[in-house]
């Protein structure tokens, strides 16, 4: 699920079938049902196929990884955000508090390519078992934790899935 006040521009979801129709014929109709607020960019098949295009059986889609872009106002010290993400490249873990329960996370082992290009934050997260650091709490550790609230917007920009299938059309 995307966290409130994040953007997303490339989401997952996961529709069940009860037919036999080809990706590209599900993405016309999801496409003439004009949803607002919505722009249908690919449709695949996410599971095993038997060479017939469409799934027999199909999974559940699961995340590898995210891709997150954050959009510094034009009036914050862009040296600031640098010495933030030069903190986060320093620590080795952060540790936050949630629910009377300390959560640890090894940056590295979540928070991928951590940089700033130009007016923008990038960053990707990586999906793992049990529980781990949101980005926004990240952000709060390294001291960056006015960013959002100062205005910057929080962009899912990608979301990739273990064992993508290509298109079968």
């Amino acid at each position: 699920a995307l966290a409130l006040a994040v953007e997303g521009l490339d989401e997952v979801v996961e529709i069940e079938v009860v037919q036999t129709i080809t990706a590209e014929e599900l993405r016309q109709r999801l496409i003439d049902d004009d949803q607002p607020g919505m722009s249908i960019g690919r449709v695949q098949w996410v599971a095993s196929v038997d060479g017939s295009g469409v799934p027999p059986i199909l999974g559940k889609a699961k995340v590898h990884s995210s891709e997150y872009e954050i959009e510094v106002p034009e009036d914050f010290d862009l040296m600031w955000i640098d010495r933030g993400i030069e903190r986060a490249n320093e620590l080795e873990t952060i540790s936050v508090d949630r629910k009377e329960k300390v959560v640890t996370t090894t940056i590295a082992d979540v928070f991928k390519d951590l940089r700033r290009r130009d007016q923008f934050i990038c960053v990707t997260q990586l999906e793992v078992t049990g529980a781990t650091v949101k980005l926004t709490e990240l952000l709060d550790a390294i001291g960056l934790a006015d960013l959002l609230p100062s205005g910057a917007i929080m962009r899912r920009t990608r979301v990739h899935l273990i064992d993508e299938l290509p298109t079968r059309d």
